[in-house]
């Protein structure tokens, strides 16, 4: 996927208006502390079908492509958690976004922000200002019947495509 595509509006139009941003971006893209999303990434949303008729979307790829990562932050970090393995949905603000009701994953080692399609290595997400209210731990994400059975299906479909 482009990085000039409608997932990474809200990226881009963050870096023209707020240069320190842009510049805590680049020093950590250049330091391998901050990518964009990736073709694996997509290749791996193409995994997770999405049956509704709300949206007219059968992928989580073409969630992202059409531009509903950035107009649904909470439904996209939810979605996105089912791919990913032992990951905590966390909910806050980023300080250079007047987003009341921000989201992003965390393991232990990355923080994806599912918003500004990029994935930060902990050690760097001080540097961003993301400021945490809520966390939704993946033992307690798993515990629930539906994610599980969500999660199991997503499970099962990909080794049938192996």
């Amino acid at each position: 996927m482009d990085i000039h595509s409608k997932p990474f509006n809200t990226f881009w139009s963050l870096c023209d208006k707020n240069s320190r941003f842009k510049g805590i971006v680049f020093l950590g893209t250049k330091n391998n502390k901050i990518r964009f999303f990736n073709d694996i990434d997509y290749e791996t949303m193409q995994n997770l079908k999405i049956k509704s008729k709300a949206f007219k979307v059968s992928t989580l790829k073409e969630w992202f492509e059409n531009g509903y990562n950035i107009l649904y932050p909470k439904r996209t970090a939810y979605l996105l958690s089912l791919l990913q393995d032992n990951v905590d949905i966390v909910s806050g603000t980023i300080e250079y976004l007047n987003d009341e009701s921000y989201y992003w994953l965390e393991t232990k080692k990355e923080l994806i922000d599912p918003k500004l399609m990029i994935v930060v290595d902990k050690s760097y997400v001080d540097s961003l200002n993301y400021n945490e209210s809520n966390r939704v731990l993946y033992s307690q994400l798993i515990r629930d019947s539906k994610y599980k059975k969500a999660k199991e299906g997503i499970l099962c479909e990909s080794q049938k495509s192996k």
